[in-house]
């Protein structure tokens, strides 16, 4: 038996041609995409799952970025606007997606940020052999991203400490069944974060019902943002669902407080 097969899968690095990384720019214009850039020529192996992260950003913004699949002048996008909004331009998000991608194919990305000609450092691992035998998921659908400011919904624990605030609507009604779910946070590009607790509900329906409750949150001052930012959770949902999201908070400033959330629903 392989090591591979072991550990659970086989793992490949797609970060660019001699670098690290791979640098999108967004549009000169805040809040439009730029130009894809490739990130991987031809996947190697069928993918059943993948890590992205966005790293170094050139300049303190909210941002989100498209990952597509296909040729030059031919990209479809598989998720839509993955949110990072970083206090800091050192501060990275890294996201796992249980999405398949066969091999052969050729992936791209492109990002927007509120503030113009932002630069975006993303780089993407991939897991195959071994991994199948996890649930496999052929479609990612983004509900919650503003194109309009390069963020997310925003999510307000309120004035009272430690109680939860009202919910915010993440969409009225779920376009596809979803049987996983990834939920990632933002500061709103906060460069004076406090440093605060969040418990976060996730739920559905109208009136609500809490689905996944009280995911722990860290807001930290020191570095200016919140962790953990990525979290995925398998879930049931039916098509046709509202989902919300509400949250409490230590803190009770108007800005610190507040954050972004954006939910991808993997089918």
């Amino acid at each position: 038996m392989g090591w591979d097969v072991l550990q659970g899968g086989q793992y490949n690095r797609y970060q660019g041609s001699g670098t690290y990384v791979v640098t999108l720019t967004a549009n000169a214009t805040a809040n439009l995409k730029g130009g894809y850039v490739e990130i991987a020529s031809s996947l190697t192996n069928d993918v059943y799952g993948l890590s992205f992260t966005i790293g170094f950003v050139s300049s303190v913004s909210q941002t989100l970025t498209d990952l597509a699949v296909g040729a030059v002048g031919s990209e479809q996008i598989v998720i839509a606007n993955i949110m990072h909004e970083p206090g800091r331009v050192n501060v990275s998000l890294d996201a796992f997606f249980p999405l398949y991608i066969p091999a052969g194919t050729r992936v791209s990305g492109r990002c927007q940020a509120s503030v113009g000609g932002v630069t975006v450092q993303v780089a993407m691992i991939t897991v195959s052999k071994g991994y199948a035998t996890w649930p496999i998921y052929h479609s990612v659908t983004t509900y919650g991203a503003a194109t309009a400011d390069s963020g997310g919904t925003q999510v307000d624990p309120g004035l009272t400490q430690h109680t939860k605030g009202n919910w915010s609507q993440i969409t009225a009604s779920t376009s596809d069944v979803i049987k996983a779910m990834v939920g990632l946070v933002g500061n709103q590009a906060n460069s004076a974060d406090a440093t605060q607790d969040y418990r976060i509900d996730y739920g559905i329906g109208s009136p609500e019902t809490v689905l996944i409750p009280d995911v722990l949150m860290r807001g930290n001052g020191s570095i200016d943002h919140k962790s953990p930012r990525a979290q995925m959770f398998y879930v049931n949902i039916p098509s046709g669902t509202r989902l919300a999201v509400r949250a409490q908070s230590s803190n009770t400033d108007g800005t610190d407080r507040l954050c972004d959330v954006v939910l991808y629903g993997l089918s």
